[in-house]
């Protein structure tokens, strides 16, 4: 069994196309200024990685960009980000400094569209995992992945979550109705469509997250072999990502396993991370 994953993984790799670019290691002034401006901000507050989901999500404005605190939940952190930038015009050139584990899909991809719409700048600070790798760090024009900061995957939805619902294998879906199952497979598929075009017009191939989800499928021995640490949360080195269009334009994350175990659990974390690199996905 894990030699057919290996095939697969290795096919869809070769088909996003191995590249090699260099990762940018300045940040402009601007940039520069509202980072540090956010972190203070950041530092403010408590955090650990371990409580971060439970958090409350804010905003805060600053000269030429947006701090971004907290988990992406229902509307509310759509519309506070929303009404500090539905008056700014298309292509403004913002610049936002980011800190969440993720949250829900469908808000994270309307603020994403934000995002990309006003051609901004993301930098992820300390973290941003899920949804916030996913959506709010894929949809910008310039990627910057701060100092230690985790950018962190576990897949997203896809269209085996359709083959799911249809055939009742989700414990949500035992005891609906037909009808309930019909109108979550719509709202599941226009999902789905938002999702490829958003990663379209970043310029990420949008089989990306297909290729994240054949380690998901994967058995826990099969997929030990690929990520020691036992985890479904991995952080992918820049070339792997680049692979796919994904561009970091500044990385300044971990660059090993080594590196990775030192500083997750300095941040409150109690469960370690997989950083997955080319030289174990291409085999």
């Amino acid at each position: 069994m894990i030699n057919k994953y290996i095939a697969v993984l290795s096919v869809l790799y070769c088909i996003g196309g191995v590249k090699s670019h260099a990762v940018e290691a300045t940040y402009s002034a601007i940039e520069k200024k509202i980072v540090n401006h956010c972190g203070a901000w950041f530092d403010s507050k408590e955090f650990s990685f371990d409580n971060a989901r439970d958090s409350k999500f804010e905003i805060k404005e600053v000269s030429g960009g947006i701090c971004m605190d907290g988990p992406i939940h229902r509307n509310e952190a759509e519309l506070k980000f929303k009404s500090k930038t539905s008056n700014l015009i298309d292509g403004s050139d913002l610049i936002v400094v980011v800190r969440s584990p993720g949250g829900e899909g469908r808000p994270a991809v309307n603020i994403a569209e934000e995002i990309s719409r006003l051609r901004s700048t993301v930098v992820g600070f300390n973290l941003c995992a899920s949804a916030c790798a996913n959506y709010i760090m894929a949809a910008a024009k310039k990627r910057i992945v701060h100092d230690d900061a985790l950018l962190l995957f576990h897949g997203a939805p896809s269209y085996q979550g359709l083959v799911n619902i249809l055939e009742v294998k989700s414990n949500d879906y035992y005891d609906v109705t037909n009808d309930t199952r019909v109108d979550s497979i719509r709202y599941q598929v226009s999902f789905l469509k938002k999702q490829e075009e958003l990663l379209k017009g970043a310029g990420i191939k949008p089989y990306l997250f297909s290729w994240m989800m054949l380690f998901d499928q994967m058995e826990a021995d099969d997929r030990v072999k690929f990520c020691p640490v036992g985890t479904s949360m991995i952080l992918y080195s820049p070339k792997v990502l680049d692979s796919f269009g994904y561009k970091i334009h500044i990385y300044k994350g971990p660059k090993s396993q080594d590196e990775l175990d030192l500083i997750y659990p300095a941040k409150g974390a109690r469960h370690r991370m997989c950083y997955w690199d080319s030289e174990s996905v291409v085999i």
